[in-house]
């Protein structure tokens, strides 16, 4: 969609950039809370390993589709293309119920997660959350995101890893970013009477309950992950109590939970880890290091992050005994939730756990009551990005998962977790008009636009905008032009788009189809940010990747490509 043109400015930089700036101050609307179960789907496959669903999560993003959960090599929930049902080991792809029968032999977390799936594809789903998905009441208690010892963190990105051999992995931490292949590790910790009473034991039932509702709130992660173009697939285990199908008793601990302060959270953690072999004493060492090891446990991952959740069933207190209920180390290692988590009902556990998922990668908190004041500067925990929804510097701030729990992120979020911004099309345009157009000749001009959202930006804030222009043509020719620098360019919320113009066609180039990338890192301008690396997202490393086309000297220049109904022709990706 084009963007309004009031308030523009026209900005002439060199002898051949050109750049356009069309804002909108106007908060954006608040996204629609059910907008992942549109085409949802259940992937069956016929891989045996998790290594071969690992490949098949590749080919399904390699072909426009995102994996958001796989639940097992043969099982997997996410957003696949039907026509991908016969290649690479994929058997069927489900958007309509499907009967147990047809999966025979399933285990415990196969059923739970196709109970989940059958009641998103029946609109079930949406009728038990309506009026919960998006909790808009003010929240008045401290911060639920705590900052773990930094030792530990540097640490984890050094990989001094003391208890055991580990092997290569492709990051530097356990959750430096919410990309890639995520391990999620729920463990449902049980209490077996040793020390304390105990006085709660897990009903199977509210297990798969939770099962179902980490699985909408991961989903939630990867189907935004998915509108930016970064792909994002959590490979979720889950430690379910010794008393159910599947379970262990590597969960189990002597103490019950509810009865304590989260300030003592360590007796159970340390009780579970060492059960898993990690026994040093020291919760963020063994859970860390437990995290490190997960992710080298078939199929290697980018990242892994672990959430305790007790078990609290009426008429057990909804918070621990110092009023604390869910929370999280910021940037990891662990979260802490309940079942039932002080003023959230049960059916919105997937908005609490959506919630301390993030600070697990690195977001802060938003709401005023949890004290932020990251308005403008960052840390390493969050790539170095500010937050300026924060309400205490944002009077203005906008619907947020960081903020309510509510379905919707700003751009503020998505720069803490490795994201980068919104660019809702990268095309080809005329030199002398706005109009899209795909086809050129050799030698001929082009301009190249980009449409960059920016959710929210707090008061008196501006940021720095670079880019750059790459180009792909036939037979392998490529160029890059940039980068271009506008210093404190962006100064309120809404759609910017940018254009830069005289970069001809090469003469060189043959005919056939081209494509376009616009790269974008946009900075927060200030003294206050140490040399210049506070951001408002990390960075853009692609945009979306438009399409023209080349044709031969002397051939008609009108557009004549593949029509696309939202730009009115040409081709987009």
């Amino acid at each position: 969609m084009v963007p309004s043109r009031n308030r523009n400015c026209w900005i002439t930089i060199g002898l051949s950039l050109l750049l356009l700036s069309a804002a909108l101050a106007e908060e954006p609307r608040h996204e629609d809370p059910f907008a992942w179960t549109t085409d949802y789907s259940l992937i069956v496959t016929n891989a045996r390993s998790y290594e071969q669903a690992s490949d098949i999560v590749d080919f399904i993003s390699a072909h426009g589709g995102q994996v958001g959960v796989v639940v097992s090599p043969r099982l997997m929930l996410g957003w696949a293309p039907k026509n991908l049902v016969g290649q690479n080991l994929i058997r069927s792809i489900q958007y309509k119920p499907m009967a147990a029968a047809a999966l025979p032999g399933m285990n415990v977390d196969e059923a739970d997660s196709l109970a989940f799936f059958n009641e998103v594809a029946s609109g079930q789903w949406r009728v038990k959350k309506a009026g919960l998905t998006d909790h808009h009441r003010v929240v008045t208690y401290p911060s639920d995101a705590f900052e773990p010892p930094r030792a530990i963190l540097l640490r984890e990105k050094l990989g001094d890893f003391s208890q055991k051999p580990l092997a290569a992995s492709q990051s530097p931490g356990n959750s430096d970013q919410m990309t890639g292949k995520v391990r999620f590790n729920g463990i449902f910790v049980e209490s077996d009477g040793a020390i304390d009473p105990n006085t709660y034991t897990w009903a199977c039932a509210d297990v798969s309950t939770i099962v179902s509702e980490i699985s909408a709130s991961l989903t939630f992660w990867s189907s935004k992950a998915l509108t930016y173009g970064v792909p994002l697939t959590y490979f979720i285990n889950y430690f379910r109590p010794p008393q159910c199908p599947g379970g262990t008793k590597f969960v189990l601990t002597s103490y019950e939970p509810i009865l304590h302060a989260q300030s003592q959270d360590s007796l159970w953690i340390e009780d579970i880890m060492c059960n898993f072999g990690f026994c040093t004493g020291n919760k963020f060492t063994d859970t860390s290091n437990f995290n490190a090891f997960r992710r080298t446990v078939s199929p290697v991952t980018n990242w892994s992050a672990t959430s305790f959740i007790g078990y609290n069933p009426s008429p057990a207190p909804t918070t621990f005994t110092d009023g604390f209920f869910a929370y999280a180390y910021r940037g990891g290692p662990y979260s802490q939730l309940l079942f039932r988590n002080d003023g959230w009902a049960i059916t919105q556990y997937h908005l609490v756990n959506s919630h301390e998922t993030g600070h697990l990668f690195g977001q802060y908190d938003e709401y005023a009551a949890s004290g932020c004041s990251n308005c403008t500067s960052g840390d390493s925990a969050g790539n170095n990005t500010v937050d300026g929804n924060c309400q205490n510097c944002n009077s203005g701030s906008v619907p947020c998962m960081m903020r309510f729990n509510e379905s919707a992120l700003c751009g503020y979020s998505i720069g803490t977790i490795g994201w980068g911004l919104n660019i809702t099309a990268a095309k080809t345009i005329g030199t002398s008009s706005f109009v899209e157009k795909t086809n050129f000749v050799p030698g001929q001009a082009i301009r190249y636009i980009g449409y960059v959202n920016v959710p929210s930006l707090a008061p008196g804030t501006c940021l720095d905008v670079n880019f750059n222009v790459f180009r792909q043509f036939q037979s392998g020719l490529t160029e890059a032009n940039g980068p271009f620098t506008l210093n404190c360019f962006i100064t309120s919320a809404g759609t910017w788009f940018f254009y830069e113009f005289g970069i001809s066609v090469p003469g060189a180039a043959q005919d056939g189809e081209a494509t376009v990338e616009m790269q974008f890192d946009i900075k927060v301008n200030g003294s206050s940010c140490p040399i210049g690396e506070c951001r408002y997202a990390k960075g853009i490393r692609s945009s979306a990747r438009g399409h023209f086309f080349v044709l031969g000297a002397g051939a008609n220049p009108i557009p004549t490509a593949p029509p696309n109904p939202e730009f009115g022709g040409g081709k987009l990706d």
